[in-house]
């Protein structure tokens, strides 16, 4: 028991040392390549919210919780309301400069601590556990769109991180509270990164089937904490996410409720389709680069023959 207990006691050791050697070391390393941000004068690059829409009073907050109407162009236009999520804290708690000169490292910081996280519950080795952070954090992908100012992306692909340790953590006993907790981590990544959290979340489903497959039970029991753990996952993600996937619903999506659909004009016979008859053939053009080419086929009206006067 004493042997036990010192082994016990010396693992939680090096996995605490492990987690200040991942922050020290990791971030020593973003600290030098975002050195420039600690200038009073300098902040990061920012391609889709730079410092001056920022700065407009539509984007203040924490008023866009409550809803977004940018009058930047002439009347503006509507744009989804701020979800409660890590950005918009970030965004809330600090100035619009702070914001842009901590918000890239930051995410970059908290992308490899999640993934770090997931390796320890893998029960890796601390040095290994480490480089594994290092290296999701500086992955050359998540480092770059960090730089554009898409970090979202990367709490996104954190938030999955801490969904697939949920699954594996030994500290919860119960199975599907597990998966509970991996749900609102997926939800957390819907609502940061919206279509990608969505993607990213079809891979955690994939996950899941291979984490439930491996256990040592029967194949009933197998197939039956796959289906749980799926189910738990996507109740509470999509509780969670419920206000981001309805406001961007509502405001990014065209004849979205159907009672709000307008009637379209009806068109006589003989005559060319309008530049919108054939919406239905664009959306498939996103499918596949043939899709594309046929849809812009059929969206290109043709030549046909005068109709004469009273028919």
């Amino acid at each position: 028991m004493a042997l036990c207990t010192a082994s016990t006691a010396s693992g939680s050791t090096r996995q605490k040392s492990g987690r200040w050697i991942l922050l020290g070391l990791l971030g020593g390393v973003l600290l030098a390549l975002f050195y420039k941000s600690l200038a009073p004068h300098q902040i990061l690059f920012d391609n889709d919210t730079p410092l001056g829409v920022l700065m407009a009073e539509c984007n203040h907050m924490p008023g866009r919780f409550a809803g977004t109407w940018r009058d930047l162009v002439w009347l503006g236009w509507e744009s989804p309301a701020a979800s409660p999520n890590i950005t918009m804290v970030l965004t809330t708690l600090l100035s619009p400069v702070a914001y842009l000169k901590i918000y890239a490292p930051f995410t970059l910081l908290f992308l490899g601590f999640s993934a770090w996280l997931f390796f320890r519950q893998l029960n890796f080795s601390p040095m290994v556990c480490v480089l594994g952070g290092v290296a999701a954090a500086l992955n050359g992908h998540f480092f770059s769109i960090a730089c554009w100012g898409w970090g979202n992306w990367n709490l996104s692909a954190g938030c999955t991180f801490l969904a697939m340790a949920a699954l594996y953590t030994k500290s919860i006993p119960k199975f599907w509270e597990k998966a509970v907790l991996a749900g609102l981590a997926v939800g957390m990544g819907v609502m940061e990164g919206y279509d990608v959290g969505a993607i990213l979340s079809v891979y955690l489903g994939s996950f899941i089937i291979l984490r439930t497959f491996n256990d040592d039970v029967p194949f009933g029991r197998r197939v039956l904490n796959a289906v749980v753990a799926q189910t738990l996952v996507v109740l509470f993600a999509a509780i969670i996410a419920f206000h981001a996937m309805k406001t961007v619903i509502e405001t990014q999506l065209e004849e979205w409720p159907p009672w709000r659909r307008t009637p379209k004009p009806s068109r006589r016979a003989g005559t060319p389709p309008p530049n919108g008859a054939c919406l239905k053939w664009k959306r498939c053009g996103l499918l596949s680069p043939a899709f594309l080419v046929i849809g812009s086929a059929a969206t290109s009206p043709k030549p046909t023959a005068p109709v004469p006067i009273g028919a």
